[in-house]
């Protein structure tokens, strides 16, 4: 069955997103690094639409539509979704960021933390079109993820960093919110 007690009892989920442009979607990561897209069931007799304007409304059954196996060695931590960029940003415990074009459904990028440890975190600054990373070790780093290259990193604590989000101040300016 190709719903999400589809990963069995060595696989599990580990990191989910959402995303709906045209259609609902569900990003699901799961321990052994394979990326599962779910989309709302025809066969369950739900309508595909989402009605937005009621938060008490039930979501529809989802049902396995893609999956990418072992995008990332180690298992997926985290999933961001930038559908303005048209990507999906992994974290992995085997160190690295994948980004993945939602479109084309390839890999537009693998970046790897230099320090040799887990990422914990991100958030992109669109602003900017820059890619912020915390990790295990304290570090954030700025990204330029279009030329794959780490424009810099800074040391914020020396006993890591557990996640991060950017806040956006009233549109004037844009402060960084590190947890």
């Amino acid at each position: 069955q190709d719903t999400l007690t589809c990963f069995g009892p060595d696989n599990w989920v580990t990191a989910i997103a959402t995303h709906s442009v045209d259609v609902p979607q569900l990003y699901a990561g799961d321990s052994k690094g394979s990326l599962w897209v779910f989309r709302p069931s025809h066969t369950a007799g739900h309508a595909c639409e989402v009605d937005n304007t009621q938060p008490s409304a039930p979501l529809p059954i989802m049902e396995k539509w893609k999956k990418f196996e072992r995008i990332c060695a180690l298992g997926i931590t985290h999933i961001l979704m930038l559908p303005s960029e048209n990507f999906v940003i992994m974290l992995s415990n085997d160190y690295t960021a994948t980004i993945l074009n939602i479109l084309t459904h390839t890999p537009f990028a693998v970046l790897d933390n230099p320090n040799r440890c887990a990422y914990t975190g991100c958030d992109w600054l669109r602003s900017r079109q820059e890619l912020y990373l915390s990790d295990e070790f304290g570090t954030l780093q700025r990204w330029d993820v279009y030329k794959s290259s780490l424009e810099n990193q800074h040391l914020l604590s020396r006993k890591g960093v557990s996640g991060l989000s950017l806040v956006r101040e009233n549109g004037d300016g844009e402060s960084r919110k590190v947890r």
